[in-house]
């Protein structure tokens, strides 16, 4: 009985080393990831609906815009002046990455953006459900999905 009661407990702390590890791992994952998007990001173009606007195409006062990412903020800056601060979430190891941008109003109620994301070169593509999470950076006619990008300022 004895011996039964060592193997029961032998496998319940190799149980728990395992989760421990995963989620040392996964903290390790979202860091690296939070590194990878640490910079100045100048917006290159929004599509939504199928339909992509860049340059000169863009809304006036979304030309330019950026957003500067330190640690978990975020600092949303636009040509007109207006700027605000979110903090960001990265979720887990998902493939896309996913990404939540927590922002509070002025009356202090907080609003998550939920997202995905890729990093390619010195590129970032974020889509934004309107609801719900995107599954894809795909847009057309019947998609509510707005995918933005963004180009590294060094």
């Amino acid at each position: 009985m004895h011996s039964r009661f060592i193997t029961i407990a032998g496998h319940l702390a190799l149980g728990i080393l395992c989760m421990s590890l995963a989620s040392a791992q996964e903290d390790q994952d979202k860091n690296v990831m939070l590194d990878k998007l640490e910079g100045s990001w100048i917006l290159d173009s929004i599509e939504m609906r199928g339909e992509k606007r860049q340059g000169e195409d863009l809304p006036a006062r979304f030309q330019g815009m950026k957003q500067t990412i330190k640690g978990d903020k975020m600092i949303v800056s636009r040509v007109d002046g207006m700027q605000f601060e979110c903090r960001i979430v990265i979720r887990g190891e998902a493939e896309p990455h996913e990404l939540d941008i927590i922002q509070e109003d002025r009356e202090g109620k907080k609003k998550t953006l939920k997202c995905i994301f890729k990093i390619v070169d010195q590129t970032l593509v974020l889509a934004e459900g309107r609801d719900e999470r995107p599954t894809s950076f795909e847009t057309g006619p019947d998609v509510s999905t707005k995918v933005s990008t963004f180009t590294l300022k060094r």
